[in-house]
């Protein structure tokens, strides 16, 4: 069988970047374009993973966080996370519900979705489908949770 992916991204490039790395998972259906309005609040998205945080092990000296703003990494059993530490500014104007010690399964995004102004569609395999989100995430995607 097969799964919908739906990601966010703040820019054609960024989008088109990933659409492209998800071709080397047999992606079908791929389509990139601009949103008409800005994405509503009910809809769950995962936040990006920084490139060169660890995915195991003891915690990495990477810095960067996915939104734009210089943060820290945890992690917490073998998933990796990125935080904005409490009170800081998750750099567009809003602060984060991520916070030190959350893992993967709880890295939803709440925060202004107004940058967010491109979207990716595809369709995997679900033998495939974990590793295309964790590329995306990867890419800079904030991904659609559908279930």
């Amino acid at each position: 069988m097969s799964k919908k992916i739906q990601a966010y991204f703040p820019t054609e490039n960024d989008a088109l970047s990933a659409n492209t790395r998800i071709q080397t998972y047999g992606a079908e259906y791929l389509e990139v374009s601009e949103l008409p309005d800005p994405i509503g609040t009910g809809t769950r998205l995962l936040v990006p993973i920084a490139a060169g945080l660890p995915t195991s092990g003891t915690p990495g000296s990477a810095t960067g966080y996915a939104g734009g703003t210089p943060g820290s990494t945890t992690n917490t059993g073998g998933a990796a996370a990125t935080y904005v530490a409490l009170n800081d500014n998750d750099g567009f104007g809003t602060s984060d519900n991520l916070r030190r010690g959350d893992s993967v399964d709880s890295d939803y995004y709440d925060g202004d979705r107004s940058h967010l102004r491109y979207v990716m569609a595809a369709t995997v395999k679900d033998q495939v489908y974990a590793d295309v989100v964790e590329a995306i995430r990867r890419n800079g995607g904030y991904v659609e949770v559908f279930d």
